[in-house]
């Protein structure tokens, strides 16, 4: 059985059947990063089918999110999705923009959704509103392991208020 180094998102399988000191690189491809991002949004968020997050997120996942809960490893993942899908029933997010390069992907989406039980303090207004976010995702092994995710945290807190009265 070959003995396999890890650096990120390459992989180097050391020839061990001969004299050579050869290694063979395996690098995921950008295109498959990029599906396994699109998965998170479209399998977990849109259609709740939590248990995909077992086989693509990492246990020592770990997102850096400003403003919001920090969420840790998939079981983190499944409770932050269901959390949203209590508060927004028709949660919807597109992605608007999926931006690869090595192991990071870069996701600009839209969420659109309606506020109907109580979310962050704030109690349900009822209001369909949209926000826009950025989420910057590394993969390591074929899993999610850390991300980064933006978004205007205000104005957020103000279409929770009902502050906000536009669409």
């Amino acid at each position: 059985m070959p003995i396999k180094i890890h650096l990120g998102n390459m992989r180097y399988i050391p020839n061990l059947g001969n004299n050579w000191d050869i290694s063979i690189p395996v690098i995921m491809s950008i295109e498959t990063n990029k599906a396994l991002a699109r998965r998170v949004i479209e399998e977990i968020y849109n259609l709740d089918r939590y248990d995909v997050a077992d086989e693509i997120i990492s246990p020592h996942y770990l997102s850096h999110n400003s403003g919001i809960d920090q969420v840790v490893g998939a079981e983190g993942v499944k409770n932050a999705a269901r959390r949203q899908r209590a508060t927004f029933p028709d949660l919807h997010t597109r992605i608007d923009d999926l931006i690869a390069e090595g192991d990071r992907v870069v996701l600009r989406a839209r969420d659109r959704m309606t506020h109907v039980n109580a979310f962050m303090g704030y109690a349900p207004t009822g209001r369909t509103f949209e926000m826009t976010w950025m989420q910057i995702v590394r993969i390591e092994d074929g899993k999610l392991v850390e991300s980064w995710w933006e978004m205007d945290i205000e104005l957020f807190r103000k279409h929770l208020s009902g502050e906000v009265l536009r669409y």
